[in-house]
């Protein structure tokens, strides 16, 4: 065999073992994961929290510089620590069985004292562990909060993730009263997230939450290579507050300004950088409002597209399932320019949709997403929204917030499109 390329702390070290004819290497190696997180402080490499370590397994397992995508690996875990891993269980204790992907892409591993949440969700198979002193909310309010959280993101893959396993760690972060205070998630293969809560935040508190919401639904993001924060996070971020409202703990009124709240900001006003460069740039300038809306605001205006089009037959959610299934099929991973193909390329030609997608991406000027909000029957009074069911989109506007279900379309009397983009 070959070790390859195997990240140890912040240092790559290369080794190359000549595997004679007949023979059968057996490598095995010791980490210390507590010097490692003391020595990094991040939740990418390893980090403590309380008695317990979470590691990213990136920096535990050597990786073969080619691995076969139909290889399953098989990793034994030395020692009695008790550990938490989405990798599957293999025949003997503390043995587990990866793929090719899962091994490519990592998970997240908890080390030490830990507390196992009674986390449900229907058709997906997702476990929970917290860790550090439980927070003022409560293990229960936890365990409501992943659970809801997840089975919002199980319910936009048709009642299932797109991963075999899903682990989901929460932490207490000292100090702070916001419920979800940030997020992090891998997801190649199996699922794993770790979420930061604020450790004085009341229990009621994190029905309201978006942190959960948007990291257990980056479950679904198609498989792109390099960064395209755009879509990977900005539709990401236009789901969080969608699917709020479909598993009904944030009614729509509520939902929708809060949509266009955003929107004012990512797209609805004049920019300095066309979407696209702002993305590329986005961890240099930490422009992230920018992207995470702009992004959210192209998604928005996606789904209507479809959905005025198809007459509600098709939706972004479709375009996304397809996009994903495309990803993790023989062709692999696309490429921003492959993505924006096939976004185009679900509308016809001479939609309106395409040049409203092409002005968000690669233009500067604001989008008159208030046209497009009064066509939906949308409009902004005080801290909600309003709706107008004689608009002439009124039904898209209703199904983006409502959980799919397929029945007949009903016949609706032709709407003129909205005006170009500037």
């Amino acid at each position: 065999m070959r070790a390859g390329d195997a990240f140890v702390g912040d240092a790559f070290v290369t080794d190359r073992l000549a595997q004679p004819r007949g023979a059968q290497w057996v490598v095995s190696w010791r980490v210390d994961a507590g010097a490692m997180a003391d020595a990094h402080r991040d939740v990418d490499v390893a980090l403590r929290a309380g008695d317990a370590v979470i590691v990213n397994d990136c920096n535990l397992l050597l990786r073969p510089a080619e691995v076969p995508p139909d290889t399953r690996i098989t990793v034994r875990v030395a020692g009695e620590v008790l550990l938490s891993a989405p990798w599957l269980p293999g025949g003997a204790p503390r043995t587990y069985t990866l793929s090719a992907a899962a091994l490519e892409g990592g998970s997240y591993l908890v080390f030490g004292p830990q507390r196992a949440l009674d986390v449900k969700v229907p058709g997906a198979p997702v476990s929970a562990v917290a860790v550090g002193r439980p927070g003022r909310a409560g293990d229960a309010a936890l365990t409501t909060w992943v659970s809801r959280s997840a089975g919002m993101s199980a319910r936009f893959g048709g009642g299932s993730l797109p991963v075999a396993r899903t682990l989901v760690v929460v932490v207490p972060w000292a100090e702070q009263s916001d419920p979800g205070v940030f997020g992090s998630t891998l997801r190649w293969g199996l699922g794993s997230a770790v979420l930061f809560y604020g450790a004085e935040a009341p229990a009621e508190s994190f029905a309201a939450d978006w942190v959960a919401p948007h990291e257990l639904f980056h479950l679904h993001n198609p498989d792109v290579v390099h960064r395209v924060p755009w879509f990977t996070e900005g539709f990401t971020t236009y789901y969080q507050d969608v699917l709020r409202a479909r598993g009904g703990v944030r009614p729509p009124p509520v939902a929708w300004k809060g949509l266009l709240d955003g929107f004012r900001h990512g797209c609805a006003t004049d920019q300095r950088t066309p979407l696209r460069a702002a993305s590329a740039d986005m961890r240099r300038n930490h422009d992230y409002r920018r992207v995470y809306w702009g992004g959210a605001c192209t998604a928005f205006i996606l789904d209507v597209a479809l959905r005025e089009h198809t007459d509600n037959r098709e939706s972004l959610d479709t375009v996304y399932r397809a996009l994903a299934a495309e990803s993790r099929g023989p062709g692999g991973a696309l490429d921003e320019a492959g993505v924006v193909e096939r976004l185009r390329n679900a509308l016809p030609a001479d939609h309106w949709g395409r040049a409203w997608l092409h002005a968000s991406l690669d233009g500067r000027a604001a989008l008159p997403v208030g046209e497009l909000a009064s066509r939906l029957g949308v409009s902004v009074s005080g801290e909600q929204a309003r709706f107008d069911d004689g608009a002439p989109w009124s039904h898209v506007r209703r199904a983006i917030l409502e959980e799919p279900v397929p029945s007949p379309a009903p016949a609706r009397r032709p709407a003129t499109p909205p005006p170009p983009p500037r």
